[in-house]
């Protein structure tokens, strides 16, 4: 299991089976699941109403911090994603294994 995101009393959890969980943070009960289709070894990021987290496919999911499921995007960067993404002044830093890609979201759009 990753370390859990929490906002707005949901927990937003990836375990090794390579699913991410959102879960009310009061009761327990599990509002969605969703297949990243890769292994996840870093945690999710909630910022900005968005969950950011990579997997060892190298794709890069996007989706909506809510208790509704809601994919946003995907982005493949070619390499696996061992860490947790992390965000400052508008900009996500995703390290995959050779490089660090810095992402910044346009209006609208991942």
């Amino acid at each position: 299991m990753s370390t859990p995101a929490v906002q707005d009393g949901l927990v937003f959890v990836a375990d090794c089976g390579r699913t991410l969980h959102c879960i009310d943070a009061k009761t327990g009960q599990a509002h969605w699941t969703h297949d990243t289709e890769g292994i996840t070894w870093g945690s999710p990021l909630v910022a900005d109403g968005k969950i950011y987290l990579g997997t060892q496919r190298g794709d890069f999911w996007i989706l909506a911090a809510s208790k509704k499921k809601k994919i946003i995007g995907k982005i493949n960067l070619g390499e696996p994603i061992n860490g947790t993404p992390t965000a400052a002044n508008g900009v996500l830093f995703v390290a995959t294994f050779g490089r660090l890609y810095a992402l910044k979201a346009l209006a609208g759009r991942p």
